[in-house]
């Protein structure tokens, strides 16, 4: 089984801090997306405009809600990375 690389944009590191006041196992749903994306990196809906972004969303675990990752894969020219760009809860609360 192949995995790759999961690099965490600018972007994406800053959302979760600002996710982490209200959320405080946000690292262990990041850790949860990152190893699965790495083994299934097509998994995600995949953007119709880009062919390379797709969406993620996890399961509501406990009291976290679902979050929604935008991430980018290009099978064609990057086989090996994936790239995190964004994170919100499903639910568009607020969490600043």
């Amino acid at each position: 089984m192949l995995l790759r690389t999961v690099v965490e944009e600018h972007f994406f590191m800053d959302e979760l801090k600002k996710l982490k006041t209200k959320y405080p196992r946000i690292y262990d749903v990041k850790d949860a997306v990152s190893w699965e994306l790495s083994k299934r990196p097509d998994v995600g809906l995949l953007l119709p405009s880009e062919t390379s972004y797709r969406v993620f969303n996890t399961f509501s675990v406990g009291d976290s809600p679902t979050f929604t990752v935008l991430y980018k894969y290009d099978e064609k020219n990057d086989v090996n990375n994936i790239y995190l760009l964004g994170i919100r809860p499903i639910n568009n609360e607020s969490y600043e």
